[in-house]
């Protein structure tokens, strides 16, 4: 995971974690497609502690997941008023500008979180993949390849990069790799996450949605 920025300081005394309501259960709950219930224990949150910035941004998980782009784009200015370079794990205002495909500002905003956290980002490759520009998704895929091998890295990180290529069977490799390594991201995005759309439709996805126990009743 990156956290480019630690979460603005929250006022001591409350309790959770950075002093807010822990953030597992109503990003657990989003990851379900219970959004409903997500976003209002995320407002409760933030009723409770207006100056953490991890409220604000697992309310745009949760609408990020429930595929509500133009209400992340609104959410994430709250966030960005509480730490304007905030990152955890993903950009979910690069990913609701890519699924909107508005190119430009999806490419600008995973290349301004780059530039603070110099690390290679699946979202901006997944974005140039999407876009056709393999050959720049390829160039952050092999920087991905080149940390995992030094370093853990979220293997469902790479897979989605692999599954924006059109290449499948190495998707599904690594996404194997993040259930042995039980990811945590992997469960909070196998359900709901855009990235994992193109492999919907393959026999293999919902065999490892039903292994991981998040099979829909």
């Amino acid at each position: 995971m990156v956290v480019a920025r630690r979460p603005a300081p929250s006022r001591p005394g409350r309790g959770g974690v950075g002093g807010s309501p822990p953030i597992e259960r109503p990003r657990g709950l989003c990851s379900l497609e219970r959004v409903d219930e997500g976003l209002a224990l995320t407002a409760r949150a933030l009723t409770l502690d207006p100056l953490s910035v991890m409220p604000p941004w697992t309310r745009e998980f949760c609408l990020s997941m429930a595929g509500r782009h133009d209400e992340v784009l609104a959410q994430h200015r709250q966030t960005a008023e509480l730490d304007a370079n905030f990152f955890y794990f993903d950009s979910f205002t690069g990913l609701a500008y890519r699924e909107k495909k508005m190119w430009t500002e999806a490419v600008a905003e995973y290349q301004r979180y780059h530039e603070v956290t110099g690390l290679p980002l699946a979202g901006l490759a997944v974005t140039y993949a999407r876009m056709g520009c393999a050959r720049d998704a390829r160039k952050i895929l092999q920087g991905l390849l080149d940390k995992a091998s030094r370093q853990y890295v979220s293997p469902e990180q790479v897979a989605i990069v692999y599954a924006g290529l059109g290449e499948n069977e190495s998707a599904f490799q690594w996404l194997e790799r993040a259930y042995e390594a039980r990811s945590a991201w992997l469960a909070c995005g196998i359900r709901t996450s855009p990235d994992y759309d193109s492999l919907r439709g393959d026999t293999r996805f919902p065999a490892l949605v039903r292994k991981m126990g998040l099979a829909k009743d």
